[in-house]
């Protein structure tokens, strides 16, 4: 990430509530001519699921990455990622773009020379001028499992059913409007 006066982001939407909170920021800025659009959409539906929507785009066709960095046990089943260290857990499922597969790799040596911790980086199958990445965050699941969840692509749109129990919570993410909506 470039640093300096002009790499600031931005939140531009937000709103919370009893059981759903949503932040919309703005961080193109802060990766220079690479990126000529990364917004991060965070929806949290109470009290353990997380979706974070990216939605990036750069000038030419260009190799996405969305990266997680993690010192717990990691293991990659499908498109999904369990996460686990003695007392908590974290399952991440790769919901969007459809054709993308996780990859764990070493994070390069810092500037000292010393090694950090592994990486997961979930890579579409193909370069892209834009790429929308989706991944649900289920908080210390017990099972292992975490809810069904359903999304469909609407032009600008982004709808995702999430399974809790009996009910269906249905969200959408407008990329057009910079809006999380229950």
């Amino acid at each position: 990430q470039y640093k300096g006066e002009g790499a600031n982001g931005r939140i531009v939407h937000f709103q919370a509530g009893p059981d759903f909170d949503a932040v919309v920021g703005d961080a193109s800025h802060a990766y220079g001519d690479r990126l000529t659009r990364f917004r991060r959409y965070v929806a949290y539906l109470k009290p353990d699921v997380f979706l974070v929507l990216d939605d990036l785009e750069a000038p030419d066709p260009a190799t996405f990455d969305w990266l997680a960095h993690s010192y717990g046990e990691i293991t990659i089943a499908g498109r999904d990622v369990h996460i686990r260290k003695p007392k908590a857990g974290l399952l991440m499922r790769a919901l969007w773009p459809t054709d993308a597969s996780w990859h764990l790799e070493r994070t390069p040596p810092d500037s000292n020379g010393e090694r950090l911790f592994k990486h997961l980086a979930l890579r579409p199958a193909e370069k892209a001028r834009s790429v929308p990445f989706l991944v649900a965050l289920f908080v210390s699941p017990l099972d292992g499992a975490g809810v069904p969840v359903e999304v469909e692509e609407n032009g600008e749109r982004m709808l995702v059913s999430v399974q809790r129990g009996e009910e269906t919570v249905a969200l959408e993410f407008d990329l057009a409007q910079r809006t999380v909506e229950r």
